[in-house]
């Protein structure tokens, strides 16, 4: 039976084509957007301290943690009895020097006549009988009482504490009936809410996308709201911990509006970047190692490619718009209008390989 059994049909394997997806190469304007994060924080935040001693007498309704308060309103005041009788001295000092000075002068005056009487002139006497050296400290007393009535004006307005611009107060550190002393006693942490900073660190490449020196708009983001900013300058240092370059977003009247931004508040930030005029977009699941890509030839053969990539996101990679020649070799690259770059990761690839594109 095994010797008269009939011999077996020969079948040719099928060919097996793969069936692969593609994207069609669309070049076209495109800004980048770069996308990163921060936590805001006031521009211009200080510790308010007493120029003056004394117990504070009167706190405006302001001061208080998170009162807001407007440039020149009262936050608190400091008792002005000793600061009163010193002020009231350096005029009645004043008054005396002046006092002195016009006699000095009246002095000199009368001797002048004398001396012309006698015929005499103001060069042969002495500076002394001329009254010249009376006659200088005389002035150089009221100079002295001018500036000391000068001082105690300023200590007694300094005793009425009042708001160096318009913000908010973050900490109260004093109250009603405390002592405090002049330059040692902070009373409390203020900052001004007309413009807010955030701190954004950025990549070299996602720096190169960005010209800073057009301060471009930012976007910030916290859940579903959204508040507008604009880049306003780099530190010019990159941070030894992780490398990265620092960039400060300005936001103009951040606690206005319906919503406001809160300091302190960790959001979500993007920049507008640099536009290129003609670039080709692909998705990343197009890109292989190596910023490689493979383009289905005419003939549904798959060809791999080298690409000039020019940015990068997470969803997105954007690729010089042209073919790339080396001017000896011939084309060794790049992308140009209307190819189609495939989709497919195909597991068992060879160069020039047939693949039919399916929808």
């Amino acid at each position: 039976m095994v010797l008269t059994r009939p011999p077996p049909n020969v079948v040719a394997p099928s060919s097996v084509v793969p069936k692969v997806r593609v994207t069609t190469a669309l070049p076209r304007a495109s800004t980048i957007t770069v996308a990163t994060r921060g936590t805001v924080r006031p521009r211009t935040r200080t510790t308010l301290s007493s120029q003056v001693s004394g117990t504070i007498t009167k706190v405006g309704p302001a001061f208080e943690a998170g009162g807001r308060f407007q440039a020149g309103e009262l936050l608190l005041e400091i008792d002005a009895t000793n600061y009163y009788a010193s002020f009231a001295q350096a005029e009645a000092q004043k008054a005396t020097a002046q006092l002195a000075l016009a006699q000095a002068q009246a002095d000199a005056a009368n001797i002048r006549s004398d001396l012309s009487e006698l015929g005499l002139s103001a060069g042969q006497s002495s500076d002394l009988l001329l009254r010249k050296p009376q006659l200088a400290k005389a002035q150089a007393d009221l100079r002295a009482a001018e500036a000391a009535l000068f001082q105690a004006k300023t200590n007694l307005e300094r005793t009425r504490v009042t708001a160096p611009f318009d913000g908010r107060i973050n900490r109260v550190l004093v109250n009603f009936g405390q002592a405090v002393s002049a330059g040692g006693t902070p009373l409390a942490d203020i900052y001004a809410n007309d413009q807010a900073e955030i701190e954004i660190p950025l990549s070299r490449a996602e720096a190169a996308g960005i010209d800073f020196a057009a301060k471009p708009p930012a976007l910030l983001r916290d859940g579903e709201s959204t508040w507008n900013g604009r880049l306003d300058r780099s530190t010019g240092m990159i941070d030894e911990r992780d490398r990265m370059l620092r960039a400060i977003i300005l936001v103009e009247q951040p606690q206005s509006g319906a919503t406001p931004l809160q300091m302190g508040q960790f959001v979500g930030v993007e920049i507008q970047g640099k536009t290129y005029p003609s670039v080709i977009s692909l998705p990343r699941s197009a890109i292989l190692p190596g910023d490689k890509a493979r383009v289905v030839a005419a003939d549904n053969t798959l060809r791999t490619r080298k690409l000039d990539v020019l940015w990068r996101d997470v969803d997105t990679v954007m690729v010089r718009n042209g073919l790339i020649d080396d001017g000896s070799t011939g084309v060794l690259g790049g992308l140009q209008q209307g190819e189609q770059v495939c989709l497919t990761r195909v597991g068992f690839f060879t160069e020039g390989m047939e693949v039919e594109v399916v929808p």
